[in-house]
């Protein structure tokens, strides 16, 4: 009987020291081929993180300032952290990702906003929508970013959706942007109200991976052109 549970028990440390090696093999593996063995969404390793690589700060302020956003930025299938620091402006919106066991930094050129910094994993683009302004003033904006070998690309930067004006009394503006299509291939309507004249912009924006931002084509001008070609080829008959 003795020799029974004695066989038992070998048995049973075998089998737990095999998964112990088993585990600490999981991790080696996942170390060498990037795959994260930390937790993205871990706020004490964010923290120490951004207090030593980005802005010095107390756990209070980065708690209190600091707008996170958990999304898939690099197109791996794992979470990144897209953050900004709402108490300072003047700085610029950054993304940590966790390569292995480290935090990495990967900056963007883009600056916080007074009203709005929204983000969206769109199309394969990171799509920020952002908003700012001041008295009689008002604008909104969408940027587009792409991941590219470890960096982010703004592909797009700034394009109005939306803006008021009224700076005195006797004069106004308002335009407002509508945008149809993919991220990638869209068209882009933009109607103005400057103080009673109004006007519409129609643009088509394509993306063109090559170069790494979007080729423009103003719609009525190509329509235009197109109309005129037409008229000249019915006159040759």
């Amino acid at each position: 009987m003795k020799k029974l549970i004695a066989i038992i028990l070998t048995l049973m440390l075998g089998f737990s020291l095999g998964g112990c090696g088993g585990g600490q093999q999981t991790d080696d593996l996942a170390k060498q081929s990037g795959q994260p063995t930390i937790d993205i969404r871990d706020m004490d390793g964010l923290y120490d993180f951004v207090n030593a690589e980005v802005y010095q700060m107390s756990r209070e302020d980065f708690d209190m300032g600091f707008k996170i956003f958990f999304m898939d930025v690099t197109g791996n299938g794992n979470e990144d952290a897209v953050m900004f620091n709402d108490l300072d402006w003047s700085t610029n919106i950054e993304i940590v990702i966790v390569n292995g066991d480290q935090y990495k930094i990967i900056k963007t050129d883009l600056q916080v906003q007074k009203y709005k910094n929204e983000f969206e994993m769109q199309d394969g683009f990171l799509k920020v929508l952002q908003a700012s302004g001041g008295t009689g003033i008002y604008w909104e904006v969408m940027s587009l970013l792409k991941y590219d070998n470890g960096r982010m690309v703004t592909v797009l930067e700034y394009l109005e959706i939306e803006s008021r004006e009224s700076p005195v009394a006797e004069w106004y503006s308002e335009h407002t942007a509508q945008i149809t299509g993919t991220l990638s291939n869209f068209d882009y309507v933009l109607t103005k109200d400057d103080n009673g004249e109004k006007s519409v912009e129609r643009w088509h924006y394509t993306y063109n991976k090559d170069t790494l931002s979007f080729d423009e084509k103003n719609i009525d001008d190509a329509e235009q052109n197109t109309q005129h070609s037409e008229s000249v080829n019915t006159s040759d008959v």
